[in-house]
């Protein structure tokens, strides 16, 4: 079609070899660019859908942060409140003077009150009490009440109640341990 014989180069000739080879050109040219096009399409769907992954992942972690930050403030506060709650190390006496003073109060006669060595456990000092008294149901039932509610760290490891029916006092044998904060 072209030249199919020899024949001298023409404008027109020309023309054509331009027209086909520009045409040939144009078709590689928009084939190569919708190829990069839908590799583009492909690659931007990937990172969108990698993105999206992303953003959740960051939401659930900020969302587990937010739980950790609460979960973490709340410890501290009950660890402040524990701490403020503990004896300085050599301020037995003034626990010891409150005790006194509450059995007292509610009328029960102490026969026994015995602060032991204390045992480092970790970061405090546990102190176990030995404590024994006398009175009525009522009053050793009110003076344990007090004294498990009583504003420092107190456990009650042991307790034994002991009387008769036909007295009307009964005996309490206690031992608890007083955790103090040691000194630095």
């Amino acid at each position: 079609m072209f030249l199919t014989k020899r024949e001298p180069m023409t404008i027109k000739n020309l023309d054509r070899i331009c027209l086909a080879v520009g045409v040939l050109l144009i078709a590689t040219a928009g084939t190569t660019a919708l190829s990069m096009a839908r590799r583009a399409k492909g690659a931007l769907a990937r990172e969108s859908n990698e993105l999206s992954t992303v953003r959740l992942q960051h939401a659930d972690t900020q969302a587990k942060r937010r739980r950790l930050v609460a979960a973490v403030s709340k410890h501290q506060q009950n660890l402040d409140l524990v701490e403020s709650r503990l004896l300085n190390e050599g301020q037995i006496g003034l626990f010891l003077e409150a005790v006194g003073a509450l059995i007292n109060d509610q009328g029960v006669q102490l026969r026994d009150l015995s602060p032991q060595t204390p045992v480092r456990e970790n970061q405090y000092l546990r102190r176990p009490i030995r404590l024994s008294c006398e009175g009525t149901v009522p009053d050793i039932h009110r003076f344990l009440f007090l004294l498990e509610t009583m504003p420092r760290v107190l456990r009650i490891d042991e307790v034994r109640i002991s009387g008769t029916p036909k007295i009307a006092l009964c005996r309490l044998d206690l031992q608890a341990s007083l955790y103090e904060r040691p000194r630095s």
